[in-house]
């Protein structure tokens, strides 16, 4: 990918563009037609420099990927409003397409199947969920046991609006033969902190995972949901087996 040369008079309307054998070309900007000659006939001086403000490409090239970013983020939200209103099993690109406001050939330069799209989902549902638990756990007053501490207020009043969309986004892979590795891998990572790296003894680690987990997916799926007396029972019982903060 090309990117700007320092704007030196020889180099003023240049970039630098990297081809396929490693050689560094400088692409000279001329009538629209780039005309390349190998970056070993300049001299050091036309050599790019770090500069701490952005030249105008980086610029473009900077604002391009902001609005990318929100592009998709505006397509995974309409992704989800149509999960939770028609189902998983109704999800198509052509309904996330006209619930986002974009045309089909938009949402497909970003999510090329449904597949890529349901992905996409999951891993922002699960950076989501990391996201809080480590927002928890740096929130608590434990210094072993933190993270066990967060697995258990994670759940422990349920999350209304996550668990909304995340029903239809696990469904939806389950029902597209989609990759669960990410989901895998995700839960796979907070259950070595918790047995691992929060300084409490294993099993009780386990013991608080089980139990958080035992009760998003009952929410996840409205599994006949505890009460929130007897919900707070519970988790009041798995903390007590937690070090004292």
């Amino acid at each position: 990918r090309c990117r700007p040369a320092n704007r030196s008079r020889n180099l003023a309307n240049s970039v630098l563009c990297p081809i396929e054998d490693g050689r560094l070309f400088i692409c000279l900007i001329h009538l629209g037609h780039p005309v390349q000659k190998p970056s070993s006939e300049y001299s050091k001086a036309d050599a790019p420099v770090r500069r701490n403000a952005a030249t105008p490409i980086e610029s473009v090239w900077m604002r391009q990927d902001l609005k990318s970013a929100r592009t998709r983020d505006l397509l995974l939200d309409a992704a989800a409003v149509v999960v939770r209103d028609v189902g998983a099993a109704k999800l198509s690109l052509d309904r996330v397409a006209h619930a986002a406001g974009v045309s089909k050939g938009g949402l497909l330069y970003h999510y090329p199947t449904k597949q890529a799209l349901i992905a996409a989902m999951l891993d922002r549902t699960l950076a989501r969920a990391d996201h809080q638990l480590h927002e928890l756990a740096d929130q608590n007053d434990r210094t072993s046991g933190s993270f066990a501490q967060a697995y258990l207020d994670y759940v422990r009043s349920g999350q209304p609006d996550e668990l909304d969309s995340a029903t239809g986004i696990f469904a939806s892979a389950a029902l597209d033969d989609g990759d669960l590795g990410p989901a895998q891998a995700q839960f796979s990572t907070w259950q070595n902190r918790l047995i691992d790296e929060d300084g409490i003894d294993p099993t009780v680690a386990l013991l608080a995972r089980v139990v958080g987990d035992g009760l998003w997916l009952i929410d996840l799926f409205g599994l006949a949901p505890p009460t929130k007396e007897q919900r707070g029972l519970l988790i009041d019982l798995i903390e007590d087996l937690l070090p004292e903060p």
